[in-house]
C-alpha cells in the first residue's frame, strides 16, 4: 500500500478521495497533526454516530459546525458544504472515521452522502459559481480521507465501489507530516 502525501490533501489534485487503513485514533490523530502543522479545518464525522440518516445530518451539522438554519435533509447539507463561509480554510480535509457503521441500512442514504461530499470537492475545486451560488467562490482544496480498518477494508470498498465511480485505493498514513 502506498502512503498518503499530506501535501496532495492541500492541492486541487484529485482524487478528492482517499481510503486509509489505521485505527480511528491514528486517522483523529493524523487530523490534528494536519490542522497544526498546515492550517487545514479537519471535520472529522464518526461513523459509530451515524446509523440513522437522522444522525448522520445531525453528525455532519456538528463537525461542519453548520449554521443554526441548516434544514437537517440531504439538500440542505449539499447547499451548506458548497459554502461554509463560516469556516473559512486553506483547506479542508474531512475525515470520516468507521466507515462501515454510516447508515448500515441505507444504501440510498449513504449514496446521497457521498454525493454531497463529492459536490462539494467539485465546487472547492473549481470555484464555481454555478455550483456554489456567490459571486466570489474561492477554489479551495476539498478532500475526504476515510478511515477503515484492515478488517473491514474489503467490504468497506466494495460499498465505496457501488456508491462512487472507480475503486478506491487504500494507503497507509504517513508516520509524520513535513
Amino acid at each position: 500500500m502506498a502512503q498518503l502525501d499530506p501535501s496532495v490533501l492541500m492541492s486541487l489534485a484529485l482524487p478528492w478521495q482517499h481510503l486509509v487503513v489505521c485505527s480511528r485514533d491514528e486517522a483523529e490523530a493524523f487530523s490534528k497533526r494536519l490542522t497544526n502543522v498546515h492550517g487545514c479545518v479537519c471535520p472529522i464525522i464518526r461513523g459509530e454516530r451515524c446509523a440513522t440518516e437522522k444522525a448522520l445530518l445531525r453528525e455532519c451539522a456538528r463537525a461542519y459546525k453548520l449554521p443554526s438554519y441548516f434544514g437537517h435533509n440531504w439538500d440542505a447539507l449539499d447547499e451548506c458544504l458548497c459554502d461554509l463561509e463560516w469556516l473559512p480554510a486553506e483547506a479542508y480535509v474531512t475525515f470520516v472515521t468507521e466507515c462501515e457503521k454510516i447508515l448500515p441500512d441505507s444504501e440510498d442514504g449513504f449514496r446521497m452522502f457521498w454525493e454531497a461530499l463529492e459536490r462539494a470537492s467539485r465546487a472547492w475545486r473549481i470555484g464555481s459559481r454555478e455550483l456554489t451560488g456567490s459571486d466570489d467562490s474561492p477554489i479551495v482544496p476539498f478532500h475526504v480521507v476515510i478511515q477503515c480498518s484492515s478488517r473491514e477494508l474489503g467490504a468497506v470498498r466494495a460499498r465505496l465501489a457501488q456508491t462512487m465511480v472507480g475503486t478506491i485505493e487504500p494507503e497507509l498514513l504517513p508516520p509524520s507530516i513535513q
